[in-house]
């Protein structure tokens, strides 16, 4: 049992790029991979962000990014071409995908950034126009912006995933047993696909066991769980014994019902702020 975090209001639509392996050519070689668009796909899109003020040495640069809400249960495509209202509003990379589980969503961000093109007249030939962008500078602006927000959304997605297990651990309505349940409780953080932060189990004794097993079925659920998220910045807080949904659901027991109820809460506290930088 995971938690991974009404009818939609759609303004536009999302294509995603579909990368296909080009295969052998007729003389053996390794073809290239062939890009193309997906179906648009309804959505509904805000604007992150869209500013003209970005400045590098030879220039100007704009950045812009979406928030997009698209009615699916996986994403895991790189780049997406957004289209608002009639209007082409270009192509984005892809760089966080959250997955709204309770509503059947995947909530994604795009970002991307456009150069404006220095043009000027060269002074030794008229009539010349010689055009500078460093692409470079731009490029690696844009690396140290994007490591500094997904810094600060690591930062707080393990705050909170640790006030997620600690409510989940106070507040399970359930017959400490074996202990094993209470102890599978725990949450990782995953960037692309890669563990960051691991909020490890504890172990807590039953009536009748010593919760020796839930620390290890924790684990394995989280690990399972880990491919199916390759893209994007992703907190998983789970109770990891195979029968935690059976007791929530079927006995109405409290597993992580207040931990998702906190974890909700938690993300508008926390993130609207960001989200508005």
């Amino acid at each position: 049992m995971a938690l991974i975090y009404g009818s939609m209001r759609q303004n536009g639509v999302l294509s995603y790029e579909v990368l296909t392996e080009g295969g052998m050519d007729e003389f053996g070689e390794v073809a290239e991979t062939q890009s193309s668009w997906s179906e648009p796909i309804p959505c509904s899109i805000k604007t992150n962000n869209d500013t003209r003020k970005g400045r590098y040495e030879d220039g100007e640069f704009r950045q812009a990014s979406f928030l997009v809400l698209v009615e699916m249960h996986d994403f895991s495509f790189s780049r997406i071409r957004l289209t608002r209202y009639n209007e082409d509003l270009g192509e984005y990379r892809v760089i966080s995908v959250e997955p709204l589980a309770s509503v059947g969503r995947v909530q994604i961000m795009g970002i991307r950034v456009m150069a404006k093109t220095v043009v000027t007249t060269h002074k030794k030939y008229k009539g010349i126009i010689v055009s500078k962008t460093n692409m470079r500078k731009i490029k690696a602006n844009l690396q140290k912006k994007m490591k500094e927000v997904a810094d600060r959304i690591i930062f707080r997605l393990s705050a909170i995933g640790e006030e997620c297990i600690r409510i989940a651990r106070q507040s399970g309505s359930y017959n400490d047993i074996t202990g094993n349940l209470r102890s599978s409780i725990g949450y990782i953080i995953l960037y692309d696909g890669k563990p960051i932060v691991y909020g490890a189990s504890e172990k807590y004794s039953g009536k009748k066991g010593d919760g020796s097993a839930g620390p290890p079925a924790a684990e394995e659920l989280l690990k399972s769980l880990q491919a199916k998220f390759p893209w994007g910045i992703v907190l998983i807080v789970c109770a990891g014994m195979q029968y935690a949904a059976y007791v929530e659901e079927v006995h109405n027991k409290d597993v992580l019902t207040s931990a998702e109820l906190v974890a909700e809460i938690l993300m508008k506290q926390r993130f609207n702020d960001l989200l508005k930088d």
